[in-house]
């Protein structure tokens, strides 16, 4: 592999899906992944592979669940186990000679938490170069301040839109509950942009 490779983590969601797309060559980009323990596991990891055949992404690497979510957290405990997930991306970039990584992590316009999300990005950084002798490693949060009106934009000028991602936190039925916290924010973001949800009947009866 060139040690110009590029590693994203994908959650198998729309950020990591327009994260992807935003990518100039991703024929070069390996796809980090780490499979959770929720109901939402298989779907997320279905995705991500799918997000992998569309875009002839290198490879798809699949890593066991260390520490809770990798997207956004609130708790202290929360972001530890972030920082575990991020680390172990980190040195799956490293192994892999990937010495850019982009975390498609998406808040919005919550200053404080984006001024943590950075610290905590940049001092993953700061431990995977301990010891070495030069810069190996960079972490882009290319996303960090965009609303989900504006991931949607963005997934529309890309043309993923209608590409595979999963925003609900079951996935025990075909399609998302409608209920989760995921499922509001994300179809709040699509109804704000004027379009329509993946998963409305008359959508799939379309399809």
């Amino acid at each position: 592999m060139s040690s110009t490779g590029v590693l994203l983590i994908d959650e198998g969601d729309l950020p990591s899906l327009v994260g992807l797309a935003l990518e100039r060559d991703p024929e070069r980009v390996v796809l980090w992944h780490a499979r959770g323990s929720g109901d939402a596991a298989q779907r997320r990891l279905a995705a991500v592979q799918e997000h992998g055949k569309a875009f002839n992404v290198q490879r798809v690497v699949v890593a066991q669940e260390a520490g809770g979510g990798i997207g956004e957290s609130s708790s202290s405990a929360a972001g530890l186990d972030q920082s575990v997930r991020l680390l172990s991306a980190a040195a799956a970039a490293m192994r892999l000679n990937c010495p850019r990584m982009v975390w498609p992590v998406q808040i919005g316009s919550n200053s404080s938490r984006i001024c943590q999300t950075v610290q905590r990005a940049n001092l993953v950084v700061a431990l995977a170069e301990i010891g070495a002798q030069k810069n190996s490693l960079m972490i882009d949060v290319p996303l960090i301040d965009l609303g989900e009106t504006q991931i949607v934009d963005l997934a529309v000028d890309q043309g993923v839109l209608d590409m595979a991602f999963w925003p609900c936190e079951t996935g025990t039925q075909d399609v998302p509950c409608g209920a989760c916290a995921g499922c509001r924010r994300w179809s709040a973001g699509f109804d704000d942009r004027g379009q329509p949800w993946p998963w409305a009947a008359e959508v799939v009866a379309a399809g």
